[in-house]
C-alpha cells in the first residue's frame, strides 16, 4: 500500500550547460504531442473523504457532452488500497458502480495499490491530473504532477489554492461534477493549452533556471 502524500523523488544532478543542448520550446510542445495520451488521472487513497466520485461524475459529464471523443480520452484512477480496510473495498466497489451507472465503464480504469514507480509512470504518461478533496491542508499530489509536468484540476480550497494557480498550471473549481467538467473540456477542446501549460509553466522556467 502506498501512503497518501508519498511521492519518489530521483536526487537531483547538476547540469552541464556545455554537453546539454538546450531544447526550444517548439521542440517541447511536438515531443508533448507524441507521448501524452488523452488520459486524465485521479490519485488518492481509496477512501470517501478524498471524493474520488467527483472525478468520476464529472468524466461521465465530459463523455455525456463531448459525444465524438476518441476512444483514447479516458480516466484512471490509481491510490492506496488496503483489501483488509472496510472502507477501502467498499468504496472501491462504490465508485465501479457509479462508472458502471454513468456508462464510463469503458472509459474508467481502476490501479490498487500501485507501485512507487507504477504511480511516477502514470504521472509522466497522463494528460492531466484530477485532485478532488476538499479542505486538505497540503496535498502532495499537485506538486507531484507539476514536477512531472502536468495540468491539474483542484478543489479552490485548501493546499491547491497555494499550490495550483488557476489558468496557468491549471484549474481551481467549486467541488461538483459539473465544473470540474467544465475545466476538463478545456483540455480536450484545445489539447494545446495543456500543452502550453507544460512548456511555459513548467519545463520552461526550469531551463532558465539551469542557465541563470
Amino acid at each position: 500500500m502506498i501512503p497518501d502524500g508519498s511521492f519518489h523523488e530521483s536526487p537531483k544532478k547538476k547540469t552541464n550547460l556545455s554537453s546539454s543542448p538546450i531544447v526550444s520550446k517548439e521542440h517541447l510542445s511536438r515531443l508533448f504531442t507524441v507521448l501524452i495520451r488523452l488520459s486524465f488521472l485521479s490519485i488518492n487513497r481509496f477512501e470517501k473523504k478524498k471524493n474520488i466520485d467527483l472525478a468520476v461524475s464529472a468524466f461521465a459529464i465530459l463523455c455525456k457532452h463531448k459525444l465524438t471523443l476518441s476512444d483514447d480520452v479516458t480516466l484512471t484512477v490509481a491510490g492506496g488500497y488496503d483489501e483488509r480496510l472496510k472502507e477501502n473495498v467498499e468504496y472501491l466497489e462504490e465508485l465501479k458502480s457509479l462508472a458502471e451507472k454513468e456508462g464510463v465503464s469503458n472509459r474508467v480504469s481502476f490501479i490498487t495499490s500501485c507501485s512507487t514507480a507504477e504511480r511516477n509512470e502514470l504521472l509522466s504518461s497522463c494528460f492531466c491530473v484530477l485532485y478532488t478533496p476538499t479542505d486538505e491542508h497540503f496535498g502532495i499530489v499537485p506538486l507531484g504532477a507539476m514536477a512531472a509536468y502536468k495540468p491539474v484540476i483542484a478543489c479552490n480550497s485548501g493546499g491547491p489554492v497555494e499550490t495550483v494557480k488557476s489558468g496557468v498550471t491549471g484549474y481551481l473549481c467549486e467541488p461538483n461534477p459539473e465544473d470540474f467538467s467544465s475545466a476538463m473540456a478545456k483540455f480536450i477542446e484545445d489539447p494545446e493549452l495543456a500543452r502550453g501549460h507544460v512548456v511555459e509553466s513548467f519545463v520552461w522556467r526550469e531551463v532558465e533556471s539551469v542557465s541563470s
